[in-house]
């Protein structure tokens, strides 16, 4: 029984690993369909330069202005193995932006319906706090 402990927590502490030295993807990488839209009134720049800013709990991993997208990424913890947050960033049709905010997780083997769960809970909060971020940044205007 214990060597089946020893067991379990060396492979989780090798995944944490993992993901934690993971090199960060390139900006273009193709991101899980599980996303939120956000509808804003900011213009496309003005939501870039906020959000390419950094988010909460989030940190910039990588940035292209040319594509419009702001790839966030958090840290491993205890309870995650961290998670990737593609944010498109498009003019919306009759004036303001679009963002998709969009979700991977690190380790290459999380899967099934507590996963997915989880990631929900994780996108919502990311997208909340670029939310949240953006309000600031009007208020303060």
């Amino acid at each position: 029984m214990l060597t089946g402990i020893l067991t379990a927590l060396v492979l989780i502490g090798l995944i944490m690993a993992y993901a934690h030295f993971r090199p960060m993807p390139e900006i273009d990488a193709n991101f899980s369909t599980r996303s939120l839209v956000l509808q804003v009134p900011q213009a496309p720049e003005d939501v870039y330069s906020k959000v390419s800013g950094g988010v909460a709990q989030a940190k910039v991993g990588r940035a292209d202005v040319g594509r419009g997208r702001v790839l966030l990424h958090d840290s491993v913890t205890l309870s995650s193995f961290g998670y990737y947050y593609p944010v498109d960033i498009v003019a919306a049709p009759g004036g303001g932006s679009q963002v998709t905010i969009g979700i991977k997780s690190k380790s290459p083997l999380q899967f099934g319906p507590i996963v997915r769960v989880q990631q929900e809970k994780a996108n919502r909060k990311m997208a909340d706090a670029i939310e949240a971020k953006l309000q600031g940044a009007t208020r303060a205007a």
